[in-house]
């Protein structure tokens, strides 16, 4: 084949993919103006009433919001509901936002630069007004702070079509919470049965907005594999035999150059890795109220308990010889258990939601992630909106793990070859549509991995230090995991040229 040959055949094949591009670009253009411009034009208008009505009526919504280990902002007002969009031809953003505004604000004093500085940036990116009065010392350092908080919250929930995915990305801040919660919403399911389960949400009354509905045969199907998976013969053995020992080599040879782990700890049964090796650090999750860091007391500061007389001595002596104790023999103190923090993480969901309303046959999990392997983009939305439902359920860690590894085995080895694919490109200048969809749907599916991890650690931390059943090689690996996850997420924001947030930094 001659050179000129070689260029035009070069030039055929650009051509024919610009020519698909094209074609599924305007495939992406024709399912907006059908579908999801639609879908948009009735969460608007849906929304522009309501807030009509509920600027005149007096619904007396109060809610309460906690800002962990400080105080509590009570007996809030919801009010001044507005809504807007970004275009009426091409409507692709919906804003709808209102405030919690109450009478009593609250003022508490932090005693540390860390946790003065956390709680700022935590209320700055909450949009919280606050007062902070810095107390310095003689060199200017900062040593702690007064802090007034406003009895104000403000309220957002956004819709975005997203033209690529074909699905409605709805964004919340400080609803459920001071945090910030993100959900993937199919067109198909927005009805005006779906607008009033929606309205009864934003009025805090009872609705099934975000829960997944199951049959009872499927709660049971789910309630028996969760049972087998605890007997040992669940997920481990039907992902096979031989695909467990190889990943538990693989991890075993890891954490060997990692750090040094005990005996016990290896011998644990535990789920197998997630990479094969951890990412290496680089150098932003959603946000919950901060956590206060406690100062450590000396051990000298404690208090003595007093000594206890022995066990077998009798109450009364008669005539039998004395029992002679000696005065330099030191009295025996009751052994003191060390008072331990209770754990938090900046980033963790709270898990109240029942199980019943869980809508999770594992098979099918399964066989739906099989299935969209061949498409990065929905695998991770899947994935990650799967997660995020059980990391908001009430379930113990032997059944949210089995979960979460059954969704990471399926989706991580699809993380690792998109980051791969992206880092070989990670000298190009320009982004395109694809590449930041895909990156921000796998951050996503990372993200809600993470979560899992973090409730069986503080689940296994509580039963430690409270009940006092040992689960320490429990803890390294959950542990082990949770820092696996952040590494991840941190690599494949560099990719995009961002970097963690602070909560991730703090957990």
């Amino acid at each position: 084949m001659s050179l000129l040959d070689d260029l035009k055949r070069q030039a055929d094949a650009k051509n024919a993919e610009s020519g698909e591009e094209l074609a599924r670009q305007a495939e992406r253009e024709e399912n907006y103006r059908t579908t999801l411009y639609p879908k948009m034009i009735e969460v608007f208008r849906y929304l522009s009433d309501m807030a009509e009505q509920l600027n005149f009526v007096d619904t007396a919504v109060h809610v309460s919001y906690p800002i962990k280990n400080y105080g509590t902002l009570e007996d809030l007002r919801q009010t001044e509901f507005k809504v807007k969009a970004d275009s009426q031809k091409a409507m692709k953003e919906i804003t709808f936002t209102f405030a919690c505004v109450g009478d009593k604000r609250i003022a508490f004093d932090v005693h540390d630069r860390y946790n003065v500085d956390h709680l700022s940036d935590f209320l700055n990116t909450q949009h919280i007004t606050y007062v902070c009065n810095r107390r310095r010392d003689d060199k200017f350092s900062v040593m702690g702070a007064g802090f007034r908080v406003e009895p104000q919250v403000p309220i957002r929930f956004v819709f975005r079509a997203n033209i690529e995915t074909g699905m409605i990305e709805l964004n919340i801040m400080n609803f459920d919470g001071l945090n910030n919660d993100r959900f993937i919403v199919n067109p198909d399911v927005i009805t005006s049965a779906y607008l009033d389960e929606l309205g009864k949400y934003i009025l805090r009354r009872e609705s099934r907005l975000f829960r997944l509905e199951m049959t009872e045969d499927e709660r049971q199907r789910l309630r028996e594999r969760l049972t087998d998976d605890r007997a040992g013969e669940g997920l481990a053995r039907r992902l096979g035999k031989a695909a467990a020992e190889k990943k538990n080599g693989r991890r075993a040879g890891t954490a060997g150059k990692a750090e040094n782990v005990s005996g016990s700890q290896q011998a644990a049964a535990s789920p197998p890795p997630m990479t094969q090796q951890p990412i290496e650090p680089v150098v932003e999750i959603r946000n919950e109220a901060p956590v206060q860091v406690p100062v450590s007391v000396p051990a000298s500061a404690k208090d003595e308990a007093p000594a206890k007389a022995p066990a077998n001595t009798p109450a009364e002596v008669r005539d039998e010889a004395p029992i002679h104790v000696p005065e330099s023999a030191p009295a025996e103190k009751p052994e003191e258990r060390p008072t331990v923090p209770p754990l938090n993480f900046a980033n963790l969901p709270n898990a109240s939601g029942s199980p019943e309303d869980l809508d999770l046959d594992l098979g099918e999990q399964a066989h739906k992630l099989e299935q969209l392997r061949g498409d990065p983009v929905r695998l991770f939305h899947k994935a990650a909106h799967t997660l995020s439902s059980v990391n908001r359920t009430a379930l113990r860690s032997e059944e949210r793990l089995t979960i979460a590894e059954l969704v990471g085995g399926h989706v991580y080895p699809v993380v690792e070859r998109v980051y791969d694919d992206y880092r070989r490109g990670e000298n190009s200048l320009v982004e395109d549509q694809q590449r930041r969809t895909t990156l921000n749907a796998c951050i996503k599916f990372v993200e809600q991995l993470a979560v899992s991890y973090k409730h069986a650690f503080v689940s296994d931390y509580d039963a430690t230090v409270r009940v006092g059943e040992p689960a320490h090689a429990r803890l390294a690996e959950w542990g082990f995991r949770i820092l696996e996850a952040l590494r991840t997420e941190q690599r494949l924001r560099a990719l995009r040229y961002q970097k963690l947030h602070g909560g991730a930094w703090w957990d």
